[in-house]
This record gives C-alpha cells, sequence and structure tokens, in this order.
C-alpha cells in the first residue's frame, strides 16, 4: 500500500512546472538555433564580399 504525501494541487503544480520547463527548453532550442543561423548567413556574407577579418568568423556551437 503506497501513501501519497502530496496533495492534489501539488500534483498539479509539479506537472505545470514540468511542462513549463519542457516548453522553454524548446523555446530556448529555437533561438539558439536562429541566432547560430543569423550569425552564419552574416559571416558568409561578410566572407563573399572579399572581407579581410571573413576568415575569422567561424561560428561555432
Amino acid at each position: 500500500m503506497s501513501v501519497s504525501l502530496s496533495s492534489p494541487i501539488e500534483s498539479i503544480e509539479n506537472g505545470v512546472d514540468v511542462a513549463l520547463f519542457k516548453q522553454a527548453s524548446k523555446v530556448q532550442e529555437a533561438v539558439v538555433s536562429t541566432l547560430i543561423e543569423g550569425a552564419t548567413e552574416v559571416s558568409d556574407q561578410i566572407r563573399s564580399q572579399g572581407h579581410p577579418t571573413g576568415q575569422n568568423l567561424d561560428i561555432v556551437a
């Protein structure tokens, strides 16, 4: 026989916390991905224009 020490409200709050954390993780991944894509596009444009510092613009994720 198991006894739960958390109330139904606490269980709901914990579930919401987990759901929010998972959603925040997805948002963070999307933001980082978008930033890397944008930075890569900018560095590629600078390189294509023959800018001397273009060689130092490798994006490291």
